[in-house]
């Protein structure tokens, strides 16, 4: 038969509450470890992932490129012993050559962005005010017929500094800056066509665009030709007078 004693007891009841706590720690423990592996996985194939590009996409930075290296070689010929038997011949060769294309990426794409966003791509732009479509100029301007425009606009060029080339009926080209009129210099009453472009300090040219107006302006009819009568020139008429032929003598 077996004893046991109070103190068993006692050391019983403390392990028991020993092994309890145990399981309650071991539990404990497992939830916080895989709560913290749940925690983690994410993290870590994000960090891993940071800076990657996908396998399918080349790196624009280091893009291997095929390109053609050129050799130059001088060989020296040499006889079956080696030795130098004369000198050799300059002589140039073509191989396969890896190169790569250095194109920006990242920070880099961005800055080369912002550079060209800053560079005048867009061409100037204005429009006619005066005579508009289907309406007859009717004022002259200055003295002259003139076609008025609105102020003349570029995203980075001064209005000043925009150049309008214009003509009349396909003649003489004119160019000015900053010009709010196109004025012809002798041109009468009747239907014309005017055609213009604009151009920026940076080069951009805008198209050219032709428009037909009809001018109807007091004092400007073309003027009429007056017919001038033909000068009579008169031309004397000679008449020949006959010369009298002396009478022969008789003889005696």
């Amino acid at each position: 038969m077996i004893k046991i004693t109070p103190e068993d007891l006692v050391k019983m009841k403390d392990g028991d509450r020993d092994a309890a706590y145990t399981w309650t720690q071991k539990i404990l423990h497992n939830y916080l470890v895989w709560a913290s592996i749940l925690i983690m996985i994410p993290f870590f194939v994000m960090i891993s992932s940071f800076g990657r590009i996908p396998a399918n996409v080349a790196d624009p930075l280091l893009t291997p490129t095929p390109t053609r290296a050129i050799v130059l070689s001088t060989p020296v010929p040499r006889d079956g012993d080696g030795r130098r038997i004369g000198v050799g011949t300059p002589t140039t060769s073509t191989i396969p050559a890896l190169g790569l294309s250095i194109a920006p990426s990242g920070q880099a794409m961005t800055v080369l962005q912002k550079a060209q966003s800053t560079v005048d791509q867009e061409p100037p732009r204005t429009q006619i005010l005066y005579p508009l479509p289907g309406t007859v100029l009717t004022t002259a301007t200055g003295g002259k017929a003139c076609i008025i425009f609105s102020p003349l606009y570029d995203n980075k060029s001064k209005s000043e500094n925009i150049a309008l080339t214009y003509s009349f009926d396909s003649g003489l080209a004119h160019t000015i800056n900053g010009a709010g009129a196109a004025c012809a210099d002798a041109i009468y009453n009747g239907t014309h066509l005017f055609t213009y472009y604009l151009v920026d300090e940076a080069g951009n040219r805008s198209d050219s665009r032709p428009f037909q107006f009809t001018m109807r302006i007091p004092g400007f009819d073309m003027p009429t030709a007056t017919p001038i009568p033909p000068t009579m020139t008169l031309t004397p008429t000679l008449t020949k007078t006959p010369t009298p032929t002396p009478s022969p003598t008789p003889n005696p």
